[in-house]
């Protein structure tokens, strides 16, 4: 008969804790060198230790014997300002000759087998519930030592933690797979409309500076954007009249941009009236101007969805009847990557004016750019169908880790309700 709960031990019985190298800034150094010991922080806890990059060095004459790391030790982030950190453990699998930093302990289980049963537990459900309790502090969460050290773990037989053991590494074995094949899948979602988007321009980038233009498809032509499109730039109201804010103009400026890439804007974060049109040099721009973001997220793009203007941080264009909105927008995003090298300026990347005035785009007859669009339309919205179900599955497989330890350590469960979940991952 499966017990309904496993005897437990406090985690000090089974695990020496020893805390983590205290140093300050004048003994640190970003490069090895003679006589200097390598440290991990908070930041080099994930599923597993990351011994290789962002890592100090230290004085090997401040750090302790117990302090220098061991294999199958657990390193513990004690201290964080983000409660999802605090608490984070991974067990060192590979020889490591360093330490672990102030904010940081060591867990030094007393056998290998209460090593591989720790590192699981710590990343457990309920070890999370725990830790969301314990943890100190408005601004930086803090673990005490000694209340970890008085944590009650669950700790039933040797050969029941040893078939626990074996249960646990296959699923998460097959978790770890399915996450690295939905990774790859996503990778190719994201891959898939920059293709689409390349076919439809003949594999070529179909806005470019006027002296770097190429020869083009037959039937297609390059033309300067501001002989078949207004230009406009936006500008700001003056934020010294809030009577200028908070009106019916929706405003497109920096922060609308990332979510309103590649759709029609409707809605915007802050809205102007009349009055902050009318007393600045901002202008109401009509339905499907196309808007380019030129400093900050350089080269992202929407189109309005109704009259709207925009902040000094878009160029916009207002097309003629040779030029579809639509095509103007695709083709800067197929272009995205040769537009962002167009950018300058050391700190704050700008395409200015000038530059702008140069762009030339490659385009058909006007017939012809709307049966492209209709076409990428088409595809492009299948494209996000796949992404969207892709994320949709990606959460799920998401969650097996969790769902695999949540069962480990439920003595009345078993971990084979688990795994049909990992067969269609």
């Amino acid at each position: 008969m499966t017990p309904a709960k496993w005897p437990e031990v406090s985690l000090g019985k089974v695990c020496t804790l020893v805390r983590g190298v205290t140093f300050d800034a004048s003994q640190v150094s970003r490069t090895p060198a003679s006589g200097m010991v390598p440290v991990l922080r908070a930041g080099n806890i994930s599923d597993s230790l990351n011994t290789v990059t962002d890592l100090v060095w230290v004085p090997q004459a401040i750090v302790g014997k117990d302090q220098r790391l061991r294999l199958n030790d657990i390193v513990m982030c004690l201290s964080s300002g983000s409660s999802n950190v605090v608490g984070k453990s991974a067990r060192l699998e590979h020889p490591f000759d360093g330490t672990a930093g102030a904010f940081c302990g060591i867990l030094r289980p007393h056998s290998v087998e209460d090593s591989l049963w720790l590192a699981y537990w710590l990343q457990s459900p309920a070890f999370a519930q725990w830790r969301s309790r314990m943890a100190r502090g408005s601004n930086i969460q803090n673990l005490r030592v000694t209340e970890i050290a008085r944590l009650q773990v669950p700790y039933p037989s040797v050969e029941t933690r040893q078939a626990v053991l074996g249960r646990t590494r296959e699923a998460m074995d097959h978790a770890k797979a399915a996450l690295a094949g939905m990774e790859a899948q996503w990778r190719a979602a994201n891959a898939l409309a920059a293709a689409i988007l390349t076919e439809a321009f003949r594999d070529n980038t179909p806005i470019r500076a006027q002296a770097n233009v190429v020869s083009p498809a037959p039937g297609w032509q390059w033309k300067a954007i501001t002989d078949v499109a207004r230009l406009e730039s936006g500008h700001t109201p003056s934020r010294r009249h809030p009577e200028w804010w908070g009106g019916d103009v929706p405003w497109i400026a920096l922060p609308d941009i990332r979510a309103l890439d590649g759709k029609l804007s409707f809605n915007t974060a802050e809205y102007t009236n009349k009055l902050g049109i009318a007393n600045s040099s901002a202008r109401v721009l009509p339905t499907h101007t196309v808007v380019m973001s030129r400093t900050a997220s350089v080269g992202f793009v929407t189109l309005m969805g109704r009259p709207m203007a925009t902040s000094q941080d878009f160029v916009n264009w207002v097309c003629g009847p040779e030029l579809d909105p639509f095509f103007l927008a695709y083709a800067l995003r197929a272009s995205r990557e040769y537009i962002r090298g167009l950018a300058s300026g050391a700190v704050h990347k700008t395409i200015y004016m000038p530059t702008l005035h140069s762009l030339q785009v490659c385009m058909p007859p006007i017939q012809d750019q709307r049966r492209i669009v209709s076409e990428l339309d088409a595809k492009l919205a299948e494209a996000d169908r796949l992404r969207s179900a892709l994320m949709a599955r990606r959460v799920q497989v998401e969650k097996l880790p969790s769902a695999i330890l949540r069962n480990a350590f439920t003595p009345a469960t078993s971990m084979p309700e688990i795994l049909p979940e990992l067969a269609h991952a």
